[in-house]
Order: structure tokens, then sequence, then C-alpha cells
């Protein structure tokens, strides 16, 4: 395969890799996001859509459009993203196990002694709406990405995942409503918490009592 121009990696980097890393900025954010529709979901289903729509911008002199589909057929995260982003155009799939929406939770971490410590918002994909099966929008959106780089022999060295929000802990769980977030209004919201097993490793966790408030 000869490599695409680098006018195609420069579009790459532009319209995929740098939302992507807009989004995250916005996600370690203690900023609240309504449970119906999310301003996050804007977001979102715009990279979706470059995701999943750019292989077809490859010219067919640097590879052949059945090549093009057949590369990215072996990737379960670049299907769940081609599903979200039917999903988000259609509503209505012919196929009901391609249906993959979005869910926002705010994530905290649950310390006993400590309180609550925001740690990021999490755009969660789940295909055909089934909660138990969801996955973390912002991983699914890296390793679909890290895909296309390999494939299309670009540089993946700007696709990482963000670190945690360097907020502290607190008594009361705490989210602000600003400008910033880019919501109009905000009737209600999930949350999920979690607990530190060690270094990098956490589970969910259901505290006791929450102390919480919308600032």
């Amino acid at each position: 395969m000869t490599p695409p121009n680098r006018q195609l990696e420069k579009k790459f980097l532009q319209s995929i890799v740098k939302p992507l890393n807009d989004l995250q900025h916005r996600l370690i954010e203690p900023f609240v996001y309504s449970s119906t529709y999310s301003s996050i979901e804007t977001d979102t289903g715009g990279i979706a859509s470059a995701i999943a729509h750019f292989p077809e911008q490859i010219p067919s002199r640097h590879i052949a459009k059945e090549t093009r589909i057949k590369l990215c057929d072996a990737s379960f995260e670049y299907d769940l993203i081609v599903n979200y982003n039917d999903t988000v155009k259609h509503r209505a799939l012919t196929k009901e196990s391609r249906i993959t929406n979005m869910s926002v939770y705010s994530r905290f971490e649950y310390c006993e002694t400590r309180g609550f410590r925001f740690m990021r918002t999490v755009p969660y994909l789940m295909p055909n709406g089934n909660l138990p099966n969801k996955y973390d929008f912002v991983q699914v959106a890296i390793e679909s990405i890290q895909m296309l780089a390999n494939k299309f022999e670009f540089s993946a060295d700007f696709v990482q995942a963000f670190p945690d929000s360097s907020e502290g802990f607190f008594e009361w769980a705490t989210l602000y409503h600003t400008k910033a977030s880019r919501e109009v209004s905000v009737e209600a919201f999930n949350i999920e918490f979690v607990r530190k097993v060690n270094d990098d490793e956490y589970t969910l966790v259901d505290p006791p009592t929450v102390k919480f408030v919308v600032i």
C-alpha cells in the first residue's frame, strides 16, 4: 500500500485527533451534564462521524475501496463507532442490534475517610441501549483512531487518554453548572462512584451516604 499524502494525515489530525483532545479537556472539568441530551453528545457525534467516514476519504490511487472496508472489519471498537454514528444520524436502524446510544455519567472517587473526588465525565456507549454493556467513548475512539493510524501509516503519537481531573477530595460531591459546560438546562444527571483498589485500578461502589451539590 502506498502511504497516503501528508495532507490526508493533517486532515486526520485536525478532524479527528484534535476534536477528541478538545473533548477530553472538557471531560476532566467538574461540570454537570444532562442525562437526557447533553452537549457532550454533540461533540461525540461529530467525532464518531469523522472516524466512521475517514476511510472513505483515502483516494483510490492509494488503496481500493474494498480494501479500505476490509481494513476496518476486524475492529470491534471501529464497528461500535460506526454503529453509534449511524444511530445518531438515523435513530432507527434496520438491525436493532446495531443501535448504539449514549449515556453521560459524572464519575467520583469515594473514600470513607476523605469524601468525594471528581475524576471525569464518562460518555458511555451502550450497544442496543443495554446499560450493563457500556463502553467509554474516549477509549473506544482512541482504539479506533490508533487502528486507522496504523492501517493508513499516520502518526499516532498525539493519540492518548488524558489523566483524570486534579480535583481534590471534598465532603460533598460537587459539580458546576456554568456557561463553559454549554448545557442549557440540566433537570437530571447520572453519577457513578468508584473506590481505588490500587494505583491504576478502581471498582464501582455504592457509598452508604452521598452528599451532593450542584453550584
